[in-house]
């Protein structure tokens, strides 16, 4: 499960056929199959059930598209497997051993970012941190340098803005900790030693 909640794509259109995607169960992260179980009629079209292999639990989707529409790819994931972490510590990415001080220093501090701001009900340019922890999740070290600046930004570097006074100073400090991070990368690939 990730620390911020995405919005979950659950259908989109492909050469005009609507598909479903797979994705992983929202109680336990366990992959879904990709196909529905059930699909139910409604008053607003349809009601499309999975019911997770690994916990049991329901989930339920609402669209107008009928079941004869619909089609996918085969599943990527083993439905009822749940998805390996990612490796928050630097040391754990597969190219551990070529990341400087200076990325492992920026990957930390981006990490961090991204837990204090996950519970909060109001977090500025979230599509720009789903972009972060998603690079953070595939160990991508160059688009997480280009979301962590992208958001430096985008919120001219006080992503703390209307937030209420109980959770503004812990942002503010995570935020700092990218902030710096991001100017020690700069200035080290201007100053290579």
């Amino acid at each position: 499960m990730t620390a911020l909640q995405h919005p979950r794509r659950i259908e989109y259109s492909v050469g005009g056929k609507v598909m479903w995607a797979q994705r992983p169960c929202l109680q336990c992260g366990a992959w879904l199959a990709t196909m529905p179980e059930r699909a139910e009629p409604s008053s607003d079209g349809f009601v499309y059930t999975w019911t997770c292999p690994a916990c049991g639990a329901d989930e339920e989707f609402h669209s107008t598209t009928p079941p004869d529409d619909h089609d996918s790819e085969p599943d990527l994931h083993t439905p009822g497997e749940r998805p390996e972490p990612p490796h928050k510590n630097p040391e754990g990415w597969p190219n551990a051993a070529t990341l400087s001080d200076e990325q492992r220093s920026l990957i930390t501090a981006c990490w961090n970012f991204i837990e204090t701001v996950a519970g909060a009900v109001y977090i500025p340019r979230i599509g720009v941190l789903w972009d972060l922890e998603a690079a953070l999740s595939r160990y991508d070290f160059d688009m997480v340098l280009v979301a962590a600046s992208r958001y430096q930004d985008e919120t001219n570097d006080n992503p703390s803005g209307g937030q209420d006074e109980a959770t503004r100073p812990s942002w503010t400090r995570a935020w700092r900790e990218v902030a710096t991070a991001l100017k020690a990368l700069r200035k080290s690939r201007e100053d290579p030693a």
